[in-house]
């Protein structure tokens, strides 16, 4: 710029002069807007192509393109044993009593510095011996929305979008079933008369689902 400024007048030198001259300090601002705008150029060009992208959100949607679906975190799964400390009756265990662990039932070692969550049922015998429950590292959160656990169509936005606040989310560690006006989880089978739990099943192809199945996409947002 400084070389142009000599082709296009002779009345002025700006290489010849004082730093704090304005018109040096406009040829300054001018060179880093010019270097910013050239800066982000390349950086739009580069997350264009699948060798050079660097943010995970373009990543996601570039390489779905071309039919790669990214994984997102996956949580730690495994089992854990327990057993049962407290005192049992004789009879408690010559009749084989056990308690009942729900589903979703957190954990922690013994400092509370990692939380696990059953996913599945299970119970413990009285007897001391220890049982194992599966579990995914993570602790179980309830999404609410003004105050309801039940989300309602008029929840989503014009998109037909559901935001989490926590973008941490894992990829296991999601847990959706569909529930009745009284909150009770339900499903569908051959027989009308038996309901009971489903969760949602990851799709790969739309191609392959039956005619007017619903399908949902988990995604994330411009500001991870």
């Amino acid at each position: 710029m400084l070389d142009l400024v000599k082709k296009l007048t002779y009345k002025w030198d700006p290489s010849i002069s004082n730093e704090s001259d304005p018109g040096v300090i406009l040829l300054k601002l001018n060179a880093i807007i010019a270097d910013k705008n050239n800066y982000n150029i390349d950086k739009n060009i580069l997350e264009a192509f699948p060798e050079t992208v660097t943010q995970r959100k373009n990543a996601i949607q570039l390489f779905q393109q071309l039919g790669y679906i990214m994984q997102q975190y996956i949580a730690a799964q495994g089992n854990i044993s327990v057993k049962f400390t407290g005192e049992a009756t004789e009879a408690d265990i010559a009749n084989k009593v056990t308690l009942s662990i729900p589903e979703f039932t957190m954990f922690s070692n013994s400092d509370n510095s990692l939380i696990f969550t059953s996913i599945d049922d299970a119970t413990i015998s009285l007897d001391g011996n220890y049982s194992p429950i599966p579990v995914l590292q993570g602790s179980k959160v309830e999404y609410e929305i003004a105050g309801e656990k039940i989300i309602q169509i008029n929840d989503l936005d014009e998109n037909n979008r559901l935001y989490f606040n926590d973008i941490n989310v894992a990829q296991n560690g999601i847990f959706i079933y569909n529930v009745d006006g009284n909150g009770n989880p339900i499903g569908y089978n051959d027989s009308d008369s038996e309901v009971y739990e489903i969760y949602w099943k990851k799709v790969d192809n739309l191609s392959t689902e039956p005619y007017n199945r619903h399908v949902f996409s988990f995604g994330i947002t411009q500001d991870e």
